[in-house]
């Protein structure tokens, strides 16, 4: 079990979880490293900022995002939802889990869509698509795929207690900013 020489001792959970879903990326794709994970210190967080402004709902948001936030809301255009996520959200929807980590990575993955979704509603983000169908779409994307019972009790589970973005609306912002420009570039090129 300690091919590695780097279990159990010293190992964070965040480290772990890291570890174990590089694991998984690296069956599909070879230029991934999972010991990187293993051989990098945790990153460090102020949690009690990130929190307590997770709890209030705010962000630590600069003038620019701001202006931006402001200017999204007029262009009522709508935004996948799914550039809001997190990397490893990206890659749970695009690849799914294999047997042993579905459920709770399934789970994890709720409550990220359900916060995100929550986060960008409130700020009168207007968004697609639904969050339960991005998680169906994790579903059938599973090895073996995900049963619609257990889908289902996953699914309910994670929607009973208010859920967090994982990432702030500063980062959110960011993205669909770079999203728009993107939009932009193409248009141009057409």
């Amino acid at each position: 079990m300690d091919s590695t020489g780097l279990f159990p001792y010293g190992l964070s959970d965040q480290q772990w979880r890291k570890w174990v879903q590089l694991v998984h990326l690296a069956k599909m794709n070879d230029s991934v490293d999972p010991h990187s994970a293993l051989t990098q210190p945790p990153a460090l967080r102020a949690c009690s900022t990130v929190l307590k402004h997770r709890r209030l709902g705010t962000s630590l948001a600069t003038r620019g995002n701001h202006l931006s936030l402001k200017h999204h809301r007029a262009s009522g255009i709508s935004i996948p939802l799914t550039i809001c996520l997190t990397k490893s959200d990206r890659a749970r929807l695009k690849y799914g889990e294999l047997e042993g980590n579905r459920n709770n990575a399934g789970y994890k993955l709720a409550r990220n869509l359900l916060g995100t979704a929550d986060l960008l509603t409130r700020h009168r983000i207007i968004h697609h698509p639904d969050p339960h169908q991005l998680f169906e779409r994790y579903c059938d994307r599973c090895t073996p795929l995900l049963d619609d019972a257990e889908a289902k009790t996953i699914w309910q589970s994670a929607s009973k207690t208010p859920a967090f973005a994982s990432r702030s609306l500063d980062s959110i912002l960011m993205s669909v900013s770079q999203w728009q420009s993107r939009l932009s570039r193409k248009a141009m090129q057409a």
